[in-house]
């Protein structure tokens, strides 16, 4: 234990002349724990979710449609009082919820939305000027999984701030104090590995308006560790899985299976890969074969919050639900939009995937070979147009079926962003002593390789009768063609 030292003292009390009321609970927990355990997470503050992060989690998922149905019941005195029993008996879970971030704002809001009640509840009824001692809002109804043991302590702490606040913004609005000490809510916030804890153990799924809410921790596949790949059995079992899915698929498929016929509700932010390339296809059939939908959606946007050093990452929010008649909406550039259906790539059209292929779709096609341009490591920008010729006229001179000839058409426009941008390290296959020197012409440009070409000679560049029709086939012509068999257009004699 540290000693209680004259600095010590005066920090103390400087502390307690800070004005705390207006402390912002849902960052002081991220503070705190970056303060007291450095290093335990990389830079944590600038990790945390900011506010207006967390409302577009919860206002589409539920916020949204409580809100609705107060302005609905607004004259209705039965109508106010059941929806005040139905925001009492609202469970909230967040199974990654480190410092309780998204716990807190989701309990705030939900004191607001019953302070508002409760005042046009006492303007329309005499018996309800007699109001509560107790709010209605339980932070008992709070459950959060935290793996690390400290933030577990700080996000009941901070929980403990967001209630005093409310209790002091009650006051002022009612006159009414509610006592927080003694302190008889610790809330539900335990700690574990949430991908191999039984999320009912934490909050038991018993058929009510639970509601999932989190920004779980994600990792690429091939940038994980060891203990993260361990976690994957806990969360498949038998089941078949790809190593490469994100670690936030963990969380998309335990919650998947947490809400499936029930009416319990997910959304989680998530980086924005989840929803791009392969991995739409390794994760999403497995949660829409349980019936699960995509209830709304935000596409890609920069996170932000109020930390130093902001990270540097684009996200999405993701919510799901049972498949039902409700209406989806997709949220893109500050418009909400209506969607029949919301695929995995968070777009208004059916629920296709695109899964990685060794062979092209077309059998009319022959298959290709990389350009001998592609094998460099590098082509530099001065020498890409004359690496661009070379190729379009091979190909000119070995195209002749109609099939090749729409290839070769198509590769005429784009081999030169091709050849430009592909970088490989791979080995070349061997060329005859021609082939190589030709390739070096190719690489080393310009004027030289326009100049001389592997199959002109002397008498050709000064004027000679011969014609390119009777230019012999260069010796490396096998080599851009590994693949094609005797039959193809393609197949043209090579030196023997």
């Amino acid at each position: 234990m540290p000693l209680f030292t004259k600095k010590a003292r005066e920090e103390l009390i400087n502390a307690g002349k800070l004005i705390w009321r207006e402390i912002n609970p849902d960052i002081f927990g991220s503070m705190f724990q970056a303060i007291v355990t450095p290093g335990k997470r990389s830079d944590l503050g600038q990790h945390y979710t900011s506010v207006p992060n967390i409302l577009k989690t919860i206002e589409p998922l539920f916020l949204n449609a409580l809100k609705d149905e107060l302005d609905e019941s607004f004259d209705s005195v039965k109508k106010l009082e059941t929806l005040l029993d139905r925001i009492s008996a609202i469970k909230v879970f967040d199974p990654a919820c480190g410092s309780g971030n998204f716990l807190i704002i989701a309990y705030k809001e939900l004191r607001k939305l019953e302070h508002a009640i409760l005042e046009r509840l006492a303007e329309l009824d005499d018996k309800h000027l007699v109001l509560f001692a107790e709010s209605r809002i339980n932070i008992e109804n709070f459950f959060g999984i935290e793996i690390d043991d400290f933030a577990v302590e700080v996000a009941i702490l901070s929980l403990w701030i967001a209630k005093h606040q409310m209790n002091t913004e009650f006051k002022e609005k009612f006159n009414v104090s509610i006592p927080l000490i003694p302190l008889k809510e610790t809330g539900q916030i335990k700690q574990g590995n949430a991908t191999r804890v039984d999320w009912n153990d934490v909050c038991s799924n018993d058929g009510g308006e639970i509601y999932l809410i989190g920004n779980p921790p994600y990792k690429g596949g091939k940038s994980q560790k060891a203990e993260m790949k361990a976690d994957y059995p806990f969360v498949f079992g038998r089941r078949p899985y790809s190593k490469d899915l994100d670690y936030i698929a963990l969380w998309f498929i335990k919650g998947a299976d947490y809400i499936e016929g029930t009416r319990a509700e997910l959304a989680f932010v998530s980086t924005n890969s989840v929803t791009q390339g392969e991995h739409v296809g390794l994760m999403f059939p497995m949660i829409f074969t349980k019936d699960i939908e995509i209830g709304y959606a935000y596409t890609s946007f920069n996170w932000e919050n109020n930390a130093k050093r902001n990270a540097g990452v684009t996200v999405v929010v993701i919510g799901l639900r049972m498949a039902s008649s409700e209406p989806k909406y997709i949220y893109s550039d500050g418009l909400q939009i209506e969607a029949t259906n919301i695929n995995g790539y968070l777009a208004d059209a059916s629920s296709v995937f695109v899964y990685r292929r060794t062979a092209a779709l077309s059998p009319s096609l022959p298959r290709m070979a990389l350009a001998p341009c592609q094998r460099t490591a590098a082509i530099s920008s001065s020498n890409r147009g004359t690496a661009t010729r070379f190729w379009i006229s091979t190909l000119r001179r070995h195209a002749t079926s109609s099939a090749s000839q729409a290839l070769r058409s198509s590769l005429t426009t784009s081999s030169a962003t091709a050849c430009g941008s592909q970088t490989t390290s791979w080995k070349r296959p061997r060329r005859s002593l021609r082939s190589r020197s030709a390739w070096k012409r190719c690489q080393n440009g310009g004027s030289r390789a326009r100049q001389r070409r592997p199959w002109t000679t002397r008498s050709t560049r000064i004027g000679s009768s011969r014609t390119p029709t009777n230019r012999p086939s260069p010796s490396w012509s096998r080599v851009s063609r590994p693949h094609v068999g005797a039959t193809s257009p393609w197949a043209t004699s090579t030196p023997g």
